[in-house]
Order: structure tokens, then sequence, then C-alpha cells
């Protein structure tokens, strides 16, 4: 569980950082612009020559800003497949353990069931064995084991509900 946290910490980290590097990639571009322009209409010269140069510095600042959103278009795009890939691998394996503790938990019934059930027949041997020695303390002995059995059984359903329970509660925190 703590891994999890970690992993979807990490996760959030990143996604931070994506949008610190647009944020910069786009001051980049934006600061790169008004410096140019300021430069050149505070500099002394002609309007033809400040035309050019205005129309030289927009181009420039404009391939600037393309390649800095393409950079940031290609590192979102890295980081975003790697976090598909990663989610697709943490789903795959979240839903192997969850596989795995079910399998365990039926096995885990079963073992229990087979208990239960060869305590009965042996209980039930047992009291045909006993018949002779008085029917009254057979049938003592029989609500005895019956309630036993049945003891077994009320524990066996609430470790069922609670191994249940934890697996419906790993299942939605694997679907977060």
């Amino acid at each position: 569980m703590l891994k999890k946290l970690k992993q979807k910490k990490a996760a959030i980290a990143r996604k931070q950082k994506l949008e610190d590097a647009k944020k910069v990639g786009a001051g980049l571009g934006i600061g790169a612009l008004l410096g140019g322009l300021v430069a050149l209409f505070t500099a002394p010269k002609s309007g033809k020559e400040l035309r050019a140069d205005v129309k030289q510095t927009v181009s420039d600042s404009a391939e600037k800003v393309k390649a800095n959103v393409d950079k940031v278009v290609d590192t979102t795009s890295g980081a975003l497949e790697g976090a598909k890939e990663k989610a697709v691998d943490l789903k795959d394996k979240a839903s192997g353990l969850l596989s795995a503790k079910k399998r365990k938990l039926e096995d885990s019934f079963e073992d229990v069931e087979e208990v239960a059930e060869d305590f009965f027949e042996d209980a039930e041997e047992f009291f045909e064995g006993v018949v002779d020695a008085g029917s009254e303390k057979v049938e003592e002995v029989k609500k005895t084991v019956k309630s036993k059995v049945k003891s077994v059984k009320e524990d066996t359903e609430e470790i069922k509900e609670t191994v249940e329970d934890e697996v419906a509660e790993a299942a939605e925190e694997i679907n977060k």
C-alpha cells in the first residue's frame, strides 16, 4: 500500500513538472518577443529599417516559440506514454493479485468445508457407536457437536465476509 502511495505521489510530481515546463516555455517565448520588440523600438533607426527589424524579430521569436512548444509537446507526449504504460502494468498486476487472493480464498473455504464435513461424518460414526450407551446422552452430545459445527460455520462465514470486504476494498483502490 505504501508503494502505491509513493507511485501516486511520483505521478503527481511528474504532472506538476510537465505543467511547469509548459509555463517556462511560454514565458521564454513571450519574454524573447517582448525583449526583441523593446530593443527594436528603442534603437534609433529609419521607419523602413525598423519595419524590417520588427519583421525579422517577430519571425525569429515565432521560430523560438515554435521550437519551445515542440519541446514541451515531445516531453509531455513521452511522459504521458510512460504514465499510460505504468497504469496498464499496475492494473495488470493488481488484477493478478486479486485473482490469486480470490483463488486462495476459495481454496480456504473448500478446505474448511471438507474439515467440517469430515468432522460431521466422524461425529455421526461416533454417535452410532454411542447409541447403545443411551439415547439421551447421544442427543446431548449431538446438540453439542451441532452447536460446534454451527459455530465453525458462522466463524467461516465471518472470515469469508472479511476477506471479501478486503478484496473489494483492494479492487476499489486499484480502480481509483
